[in-house]
């Protein structure tokens, strides 16, 4: 059986908590990373697409589908290092309008050339990179972000 805790015990360790968490919340900022949880969100076509931080600078991305929070499937997930390159990679998964991801140009809407949110110009770049590695199909998010930290290397 548990044993219950005095209230004058009880309230110095909720203080402590308070305390612990207000500094906690000051580290992150300074930090400049999030508290756990939910941190982005996109749809793609047929699923919804999350990032997720771990409250220490990485963070998680996943395709789910069905009922999410509640009863959902992954399709795929992915940890990465930082929460600007789960967040990035969340982009290039949702695969939504709008600029380019590399150069940001504004895509053509209906334009067949689009590669899942890459103009033609840097869907060459990616697929020239890739092949110069003998990169897998699917490495091709992992080249996206490589030429996005590093766009002077490889062009």
């Amino acid at each position: 059986m548990k044993r219950r805790m005095s209230n004058p015990v009880r309230k110095h360790y909720l203080a402590e908590l308070r305390a612990l968490e207000s500094r906690i919340r000051k580290l992150r900022k300074a930090l400049g990373i999030s508290p756990p949880g939910l941190i982005w969100s996109g749809n793609a076509p047929d699923a919804l697409i999350i990032v997720t931080a771990d409250g220490y600078g990485a963070a998680t991305v996943q395709q789910v589908e069905d009922n999410y929070p509640v009863d959902y499937t992954i399709r795929r997930a992915q940890k990465c290092r930082t929460e600007a390159e789960a967040c990035a990679l969340a982009e290039i998964w949702d695969g939504g309008e709008g600029p380019c991801l590399l150069c940001n140009r504004e895509l053509i809407s209906g334009n067949g050339d689009n590669w899942d949110g890459l103009c033609p110009g840097c869907a060459d770049r990616v697929n020239a990179y890739m092949n110069k590695r003998k990169l897998a199909d699917s490495a091709r998010d992992k080249a996206i972000l490589q030429l996005q930290k590093h766009p002077q290397n490889h062009k």
